[in-house]
């Protein structure tokens, strides 16, 4: 929402456009102004005749970022089983000094995901040509819908979790007006999100007496089964959310194709 369309995130509606050598599927839907509040505008991509979403490129850039996720998620659970003492498999709060997570797996979970990001997500996600207007916008508002799915799921999980979600959720609505003060403003909004996440590791610092190791105790408190499975994979949603809308601010964001080489 925003108080005027901003052209490098919400564009002006239009009648359709081409993509790929083909008419579009869908239509643009149109900035719908509130009653009373024609100043007041909503851009939400494309949808079809049905009502659903047409142009799938944008939900599938979003899966790929969420399937990286995943994958350190993955990397991190089997950790415990590898030989090498690489993480601790007891699901209990580390105590102070000692994490239960070692440099070599830490070193190792990166660079699964990495080699990942890189081969996989990363060729799909690239930018090969000119990126419309309409393109951003549905990254933008898909962005959005997997906050808010996410935030959904986690809320039927663990309610207490949706306070680290809850910055992000407010913080994240101002993207459109931010993209008038350019990349730099977009960046700061996007930090502003994260205050819960990092409300959450001061208080893991402090109290109990972490330090600066609380992010790495998190990580292993994941990785040992004591953080919910199903808490976990809700985050990493937010997470693709985060890496999505971070990709709009300095101009990286391409909607999801066929790697090159690949007939799919």
């Amino acid at each position: 929402m925003t108080a005027r369309p901003v052209p490098p995130v919400i564009p002006a509606a239009s009648r359709g456009h081409l993509r790929q050598g083909r008419p579009g599927a869908g239509r643009p839907m149109p900035l719908a102004s509130p009653p009373g509040r024609p100043d007041v505008v909503y851009g939400f991509g494309r949808i079809d005749a049905s009502g659903r979403v047409a142009d799938r490129a944008t939900m599938a850039a979003l899966g790929w970022r969420f399937s990286t996720w995943l994958v350190g998620l993955v990397c991190l659970w089997l950790l415990p089983l590898m030989p090498g003492d690489l993480a601790s498999g007891v699901d209990v709060a580390p105590p102070p000094g000692s994490t239960g997570l070692s440099l070599g797996g830490l070193a190792l979970v990166a660079v699964v995901v990495a080699g990942y990001w890189w081969w996989v997500p990363r060729a799909r996600l690239l930018r090969r040509g000119p990126v419309t207007g309409v393109d951003r916008t549905g990254g933008l508002v898909t962005g959005w819908l997997g906050l808010g799915f996410a935030a959904l799921l986690l809320c039927a999980v663990n309610p207490f979790a949706v306070l680290l979600l809850l910055p992000a959720g407010h913080a994240w609505l101002w993207l459109p007006w931010a993209a008038r003060g350019g990349p730099r403003a977009m960046l700061l909004v996007l930090a502003l999100g994260l205050t819960g996440l990092l409300l959450f590791l001061i208080e893991l610092g402090s109290a109990q007496h972490l330090g600066w190791s609380a992010p790495r105790a998190v990580l292993a408190m994941t990785a040992s089964g004591y953080l919910s499975p199903a808490v976990t994979v809700c985050l990493a949603g937010a997470g693709a959310a985060m890496t999505q809308l971070g990709s709009l601010a300095p101009g990286r964001y391409a909607p999801a194709r066929p790697a090159r080489g690949s007939r799919v």
